[in-house]
């Protein structure tokens, strides 16, 4: 059982950028990133560390060079070839640019809040003087068309049959339970865990798991429950307790019910949805709409930078949750020593 990182349950969102390893299907990684986008970007969970995910350039080319190798071979095994993507022609179409500043900061609250009623709608919809989100170019507009999957006219020179067992070869052919209705979690956890035990998932998956995440798997299944007793701690830290304490004097010192970023996203969104609801003027606003979206807008704004202003926001937090957590499962490394000892005995060192 992978283990519930404690952070994903603090109403903490930010928006989760595709990494160039998982473009590839292979980023070894669960999570979308511990703390991509905020100012923590850099810090190291010592669970990554131990497990040999802590991403950097240097073993993303060594991961995507050993996965690449294994799914050739396992797409050659059934009678298919495969060309691996360049890695140049990956970074090709991943923008790392932006012109919108870094999510969570300062900066960004002052234009769009915490980027809710200031991105629901296409900025073509809102017109000028109020906030959307750019319709004006197409996803990977700016790309390069001039580097094509190398599989490509290998796949096109297939029948429909050979296609389909080769897309099924390459990806596999999982589907997930027929439902998980009057389940508890943790039955309808077993279920899909079943299911992706006898799945055939495909080369690309299969290498990826060869390469690195089979580690990983084995880990979380040795130590899950154990490193879940750990995080639970979490709530109790000091740290935390005086965050919170403070934040919430804060905000309720302002005049606000609310008294973190999750409760202050939840009052905008009981007054965005009904916007998103009305299904008479789809994206056309109406000028009452428009109205109604200007004046929330500006009161997002607002909460946004009081959050900030009484030592909260999404950067604050997310920086002592990694603090935090780090030194949680720092502790737990350390007194685990010996059976982490005995699980390399096994399956190697990350």
């Amino acid at each position: 059982m992978i283990p519930t990182n404690p952070k994903r349950s603090t109403g903490l969102r930010a928006p989760c950028a595709l990494g160039k390893l998982a473009l590839a299907t292979v980023l070894l990684a669960s999570a979308c990133g511990e703390g991509d986008s905020g100012p923590d970007a850099d810090a190291t969970s010592p669970i990554d560390q131990y497990l040999g995910l802590d991403v950097n350039e240097e073993l993303q080319a060594e991961l995507k060079q050993r996965t690449d190798a294994l799914t050739v071979s396992c797409m050659a095994d059934q009678g298919f070839k495969w060309v691996p993507v360049p890695a140049d022609d990956i970074d090709a179409y991943v923008d790392d640019e932006s012109e919108t500043p870094q999510f969570g900061s300062r900066e960004y609250a002052e234009v769009y809040g915490f980027g809710l009623s200031t991105e629901a709608f296409p900025q073509s919809a809102v017109g000028p003087g109020l906030v959307g989100y750019d319709d004006s170019v197409e996803p990977f507009d700016d790309a390069p068309t001039s580097a094509p999957d190398p599989n490509e006219e290998y796949i096109s020179g297939l029948d429909d049959v050979q296609r389909g067992a080769y897309y099924t070869a390459l990806y596999g052919d999982f589907v997930g339970p027929e439902t998980t209705e009057g389940m508890t979690d943790e039955e309808a956890e077993d279920a899909w865990d079943a299911l992706l035990e006898s799945a055939n998932r495909g080369c690309l998956e299969e290498a990826n798991q060869e390469a690195g995440g089979g580690r990983a798997e084995a880990f979380y299944s040795a130590f899950g429950e154990d490193l879940d007793l750990a995080y639970s701690r979490l709530a109790s830290d000091p740290r935390i307790i005086e965050f919170e304490r403070d934040q919430a004097s804060c905000l309720t010192g302002k005049g606000y019910s609310f008294v973190d970023v999750a409760g202050a996203e939840s009052a905008i969104n009981e007054r965005l949805i009904p916007l998103l609801d009305d299904g008479e003027s789809g994206l056309a606003l109406t000028e009452s709409q428009r109205d109604a979206l200007s004046d929330l807008q500006q009161q997002e704004i607002t909460i946004a930078l009081d959050v900030i202003d009484c030592g909260g926001g999404i950067n604050a937090e997310e920086e002592l949750y990694d603090e935090v957590i780090a030194d949680l499962e720092q502790e737990f490394v350390e007194n685990n020593q010996s059976r982490l000892d005995a699980f390399d005995d096994e399956f190697g060192q990350g």
